[in-house]
Formats: structure tokens, C-alpha cells, sequence
């Protein structure tokens, strides 16, 4: 071999390691800083994972945009005489009956037939909404209908299974920090300390609405609500849905279903596809959309007085009644302006008993 082609070669080869160390001292800093990014986050979510349970939480500012009575009913699947499980219902309802005048009735429909765990969302929906409480009861009703293929088919009258009192809650809460260091040094002063400290903020402040309820009947919770996961007490972030915006993944409604705003609530969205629950008119529609997201907080820890308020108003009304009268199936059927003959289609075993039926 030439000494002239070995001299090419050894040439060749110092330029590519000239050109891969190159390369590595271009991709080498990136590469550290990527990395170093999610050491970063990663310690950042630990330590506000962990701040969580060392730290107190300013609750922030609250008011009460809305107050009434809820009452939760079940349907069972179609030509269904009785259900056994969950499995046998077709959907849960949600029937508001606000105290503030002027507001209407409204029948909101749960389409997964359960409310939602701590992080879990659900879609839901406005499907009527009157002033005239009748009106409502007959979207509740036994009825009947033909089909091509099977003829007749029944769909029984919904059953009543928990009443209680529910408040949408405004709520303007500060937003944490998620700065690892700010963490850090609020955790070693309330180590140093021995008291309770703040978690740390950014400044800024997140304003969302609650659904609040607190359960009257039935007094001890049984089959039926923990199925469908009604609780003694229940806290979520509501939202209402742009009828502008397309479906999403965990649900809508068809166009010609949706709600339709005057501009002045319309505006409101500012083209956003989620906003919250305010004002509470958006219910007043049929169609409105809306989003349940499950806190798994406690009300009184999480809304302040205005939980506190809601607590009282259901201790009171279990000890001294409503309007005079005891809390009973029987009361609230009278309440909804519910004829004799009517009443009969709804069993009320899942409030009595808590059992299916």
C-alpha cells in the first residue's frame, strides 16, 4: 500500500471523529439540559404532591350563586320490569329545584349512569328545563313507543333513589406554585415551626364553580347510591360546554340538540370550549352541556362558610322537616305537584331502603 493512500485514510478518519465530536458537542448540552428539565419537573411534582398533605391551602374567595333541592332518580334499560345492578339502569338523573326566584326546574341527565370519582370527569346535559314542575315529572314518567322490529316497547317510570340540598359555589382559589424550591422552603418552616404554613402561590387566582350536595334520604347509604356512587356528600367542578365547539372525546350532543344562548351569554365563552358554571342561567336551557369533575374534597374544608351554610341548611331540614313536614317520599312527591295515580310509577325502595328495584 502507498504512502499516499495511507495518509488519505488516516486523513478520513480524523475528519469523521472531527465531525462526530462535533456533533456530541452540539447534541451533548441539549441533551443535558432535556434531561435536566425532567429532573427538574419530576422533583417540582414531588414536592407539591407531597406539599399537598404538609402544606395547608388558602381556600380563597366564595359565594354562593344558587341554592335548592336535588333529587336523584334511576331509569331502567328498556322492557327492564326491575333492576338488580347498576348494569340494569339506563340513566341517572338529577332533578335541580332552585330556591332563587325566577329560576327554573331542570332535569339534568348523568349519560354514564354514575357521578364522578376524585379526577374523573362526566358529561352531562341539560335535558329539560320549565317553570312548570309538572312539565318535568312527565320527562320522568312510564311511556311507551313502536319500533319496526319489536313493536311496543316500555320504558318504566324513573325511580327515585336520594333527595337532598345542593349550592353552586363560586370559587376564586389562589393557584399554587409549582417551583420546587418555594416548596421546599414551606415545608422547612412549618418543620422548624411546628405549625400550620400555606402552600405557596404564583400570585395569580383560578376561578372555577362548585356543585355542592349533601344527601338527606336516605339517611344511611345503601346498594342503590353506592353504585352509582352517590355519596352523603358530594363536591365538583362544574363547567358548561361553547355549543360552538365541536364533540369531545367523552361525549355531546347532536347539533340540532344543543343549547341555544342569547349573545349575551354566547359572548361569555370568548371562544373557549369549556368556561364555568356562571351565571347559573346557562341551566335554564335545554341542551346545555355540562362537565362534572370529581374533587374528593370535603365541603366544609373546600368552600369555607358557604359549605358550612349548605351542611346547616341539611341538618336542619333532617331534624325540623320541610315546610313543617317530615322528609318523606310522600313529601317530596307533593312537592313536585305529583298526582296520586303518577306517583305510583316511581318506587321509592332506593330511597327508603337503598335496595334496586
Amino acid at each position: 500500500m502507498s504512502s499516499h493512500s495511507m495518509s488519505t485514510r488516516s486523513t478520513d478518519t480524523d475528519t469523521t471523529h472531527a465531525k462526530k465530536r462535533s456533533v456530541d458537542e452540539v447534541t451533548k448540552p441539549e441533551h443535558q439540559k432535556e434531561k435536566k428539565e425532567k429532573k427538574d419537573k419530576g422533583k417540582a411534582k414531588t414536592a407539591t404532591e407531597h406539599a399537598t398533605t404538609e402544606l395547608t391551602h388558602q381556600q380563597g374567595h366564595t359565594r354562593t350563586t344558587e341554592e335548592g333541592h336535588v333529587i336523584f332518580f334511576y331509569r331502567v334499560k328498556v322492557d327492564a320490569e326491575e333492576a338488580h345492578s347498576a348494569n340494569d339502569v339506563q340513566k341517572l338523573y338529577l332533578l335541580l329545584v332552585p330556591k332563587t326566584k325566577g329560576a327554573l326546574n331542570r332535569l339534568v341527565v348523568m349519560p354514564r349512569k354514575k357521578l364522578p370519582h376524585k379526577g374523573e370527569k362526566a358529561w352531562a346535559f341539560v335535558e329539560d328545563a320549565s317553570s312548570d314542575i309538572v312539565k318535568i315529572d312527565h320527562e320522568l314518567a312510564e311511556y311507551h313507543y313502536n319500533t319496526k322490529t319489536k313493536g311496543e316497547r316500555t320504558l318504566q317510570g324513573a325511580r327515585i333513589c336520594g333527595e337532598g340540598v345542593y349550592s353552586l359555589i363560586a370559587h376564586d382559589e389562589p393557584r399554587l406554585s409549582k417551583s420546587a424550591v418555594k416548596i421546599a422552603e414551606a415545608e422547612k418552616k412549618a418543620e422548624e415551626s411546628h405549625e400550620k404554613v400555606e402552600a405557596p402561590t404564583t400570585g395569580a387566582t383560578v376561578h372555577h364553580v362548585h356543585f355542592a350536595y349533601v344527601l338527606e334520604l336516605p339517611t344511611h347509604i345503601g346498594e342503590v347510591q353506592s353504585k352509582l356512587d352517590i355519596e352523603k356528600e358530594g363536591n365538583f367542578i362544574i363547567s358548561v360546554k361553547n355549543p360552538a365547539s365541536p364533540t369531545t372525546s367523552f361525549g355531546g350532543l347532536a347539533p340540532g340538540a344543543k343549547a341555544e344562548y342569547a349573545k349575551t351569554l354566547q359572548d361569555k365563552f370568548e371562544g373557549k370550549k369549556f368556561i364555568p358554571l356562571d351565571p347559573p342561567v346557562f341551566l335554564d336551557h335545554k341542551g346545555a352541556e355540562l362537565l362534572f369533575i370529581g374533587t374528593g374534597k370535603e365541603i366544609t374544608e373546600d368552600l369555607g362558610k358557604d359549605g358550612e351554610k349548605l351542611e346547616k341548611v341539611a341538618e336542619n331540614e333532617e331534624e325540623h322537616g320541610v315546610h313543617g313536614c317530615e322528609l318523606s317520599s310522600e313529601q317530596i312527591f307533593n312537592d313536585l305537584k305529583m298526582p296520586k295515580e303518577e306517583q305510583k310509577q316511581h318506587p321509592t325502595k332506593g330511597l327508603t331502603t337503598g335496595e334496586f328495584e
